[in-house]
């Protein structure tokens, strides 16, 4: 595995090469210097092995300069073993395409690469789909963005990495970084340590929190000069402390693309001429496998556009909440859905199930979990906690109103908890946890595509939510513990399924715009959903073990019905 730089124009060549040769050094390993090229056709790569490849490019020219400035005795092809046992040696490949940058950042994967370097861009204008954001996100490898002039080769390197106080992995990468560079070249490496002068206690407190980065870094700061600086702002910290200390290179740990945009955007010459980098760590192989399957998923089934997210999101806000209209509902369908219970009637049970409003706010957890976010995560939660006490209780009044009233017993021969529609909700199994997933799915699918709303009445009929808390309510109340923790159990299990499908489903069509937007700024994604939903997995093995075993006793409990009695059995014996 070797460094690479990516060079897209002259300017960009004197600044990458030169840093990539010397890390190279310090590696022991090689250089490969990628040069793009815009052409019609089919996608290349090609090998740059002489000056004669240079001579129709201005850029390869240049390139090539930089190149035999380092090592006069380059050109050699990649698949050379001779050459690739030399230690630093330099090659040059051009990669061929109608979009070069493009197709290098799908590409950089699969090249071997452990250290890229890429030149600063002021992609403050744009978007966050530019190459150096993007390889800056998804490169896999540790990523090196730098602006600013090279040093003369045989000047001692004098580097200075700055800090604001993270004791995290990218900071103690670019630390190692400079270690190794500035002991291959027997330079000068420093801190520099900014924070904010928020406080009378604040150099005191830096200089604590700067024991504690020692305490979580490879490289030991015990014999490295160390700068605080109480600045509220770390750009002006470092063009400051560039000026007093005649550095050569600043290096920042950071993967936030908001900080790589400020501490990278263009320098006016008064301000200093001292090479500034961010680096950030390489990616786990366990985000890379995620963020793999992420794009196979996504490149196969029809994203939603922004505008039918925002549409989404406020459709979801709205039928989420828990108000008057709500309430009625709920109070409705129970009414119906208990109704039905007692008259084991299947028709009035469907038309209780197409009046319950659970669905959307059930819908609206698993798209806050996929979001993050948190004010439709309470909403929806709310709702579904209240709506479930609602119907539970409006179950019980039922029940204990068909059982109290002498004439209304007489008028409906009592309530029959032995009827198949109370029954079938008691004694749930693992098909059922099957049947909620795969309605959440459906469900999550037909809300985000308005021309498939007709779909959510057979879905809410499939999910079956309200009868089961109807069927709990009305066995509490006639005091059948074992139906009314069965139909309870039923409820929690659609909710959990429910849940689970409708997170699987938004974040497979492209739902997860604010983790995204934190992550394209290098911030850190909120962990709650996460944990969130690692909390739903374990339910659900819970759900399904606690069904699992019930159906067990239910089973062996009939088969001990079945059998006949210790007398008919003597008896059978004896004939």
């Amino acid at each position: 595995m070797s460094i690479a730089v990516f060079v897209t124009n002259e300017t960009d060549a004197k600044t990458v090469i030169p840093w990539g040769a010397r890390f190279a050094v310090a590696d022991s390993t090689s250089l490969m210097v990628i040069v793009p090229k815009k052409s019609k056709g089919k996608e290349c790569w090609n090998d740059v092995v002489s000056k004669a490849d240079c001579e129709d490019r201005v850029l390869l020219q240049e390139v090539a300069r930089c190149v035999e400035e380092f090592n006069p005795t380059q050109f050699t092809k990649p698949q050379d073993e001779d050459a690739a046992q030399q230690e630093s040696t330099i090659t040059i490949r051009e990669i061929v395409s109608p979009d070069p940058e493009r197709a290098f950042v799908e590409s950089v994967a699969e090249l071997g690469i452990r250290f890229l370097i890429i030149p600063a861009h002021d992609t403050s204008k744009t978007d966050g789909d530019h190459w150096v954001n993007r390889l800056l996100v998804d490169a896999p490898c540790e990523t090196m963005v730098i602006r600013g002039p090279f040093p003369d080769y045989e000047q001692p390197l004098r580097i200075a990495v700055a800090t604001q106080g993270e004791a995290d992995s990218d900071t103690d990468s670019a630390l190692d970084r400079a270690k190794r560079l500035t002991d291959a070249y027997e330079g000068e490496l420093s801190l520099l340590f900014v924070r904010p002068d928020d406080d009378k206690f604040a150099m005191h407190v830096a200089q604590y929190q700067m024991k504690r980065l020692d305490q979580n870094t490879r490289v030991s700061l015990a014999d490295i000069p160390k700068t605080i600086v109480l600045q509220e702002n770390l750009r002006p910290a470092i063009i400051n402390h560039c000026s007093n200390k005649q550095l050569h290179l600043v290096l920042t740990g950071t993967r936030n693309l908001n900080r790589v945009k400020e501490l990278l955007r263009p320098f006016d010459s008064t301000e200093t001429q001292t090479s500034i980098a961010t680096l950030r760590e390489g990616i786990p192989f366990s985000s890379r496998v995620v963020n793999a399957v992420r794009l196979w998923t996504r490149s196969r089934v029809p994203q939603m556009k922004r505008e039918q997210r925002v549409k989404l999101v406020d459709r979801l806000n709205s039928n989420s909440n828990f108000d008057f209209d709500f309430v009625a509902l709920i109070v409705l369908s129970t009414l119906i859905a208990a109704l039905g219970l007692v008259q084991n009637s299947g028709a009035v049970v469907i038309g209780a199930m197409l009046v319950a409003p659970l669905m959307t706010p059930l819908v609206g957890i698993g798209f806050a979990l996929v979001q993050g976010n948190e004010r439709l995560a309470r909403i929806s939660i709310k709702s579904v906690a209240l709506g479930f006490a609602v119907a539970f209780a409006m179950g019980v009044m039922v029940g204990l109103l068909l059982t109290a009233g002498h004439w209304i017993g007489l008028l409906l021969n009592g309530v029959d908890v032995g009827a198949s529609e109370l029954q079938a909700r008691g004694h749930p199994t693992l098909l059922d946890w099957f049947v909620a997933f795969i309605s959440g799915i459906a469900a999550a699918y037909a809300i985000g595509r308005p021309n498939l709303l007709s779909a959510l009445p057979g879905v809410a009929i499939a999910a079956a939510l309200v009868p089961p808390v109807a069927t709990s309510g009305i066995a509490l109340a006639v005091l059948d513990i074992q139906l009314s923790v069965g139909a309870s159990l039923l409820f929690f299990t659609n909710i959990v399924a429910i849940a689970l499908g409708t997170a699987l489903t938004f974040w497979a069509v492209g739902v997860d715009s604010r983790s995204e937007a934190k992550k394209s700024e290098g911030k850190a994604a909120s962990k709650w959903p996460r944990y969130v939903f690692l909390a739903f997995v374990v339910l659900s093995l819970v759900l399904a073990l606690t069904m699992s075993l019930r159906n067990r006793s239910e089973i062996q409990r009939k088969n001990l019905n079945k059998q006949p009695s210790p007398a008919v059995q003597s008896e059978i014996a004896n004939d």
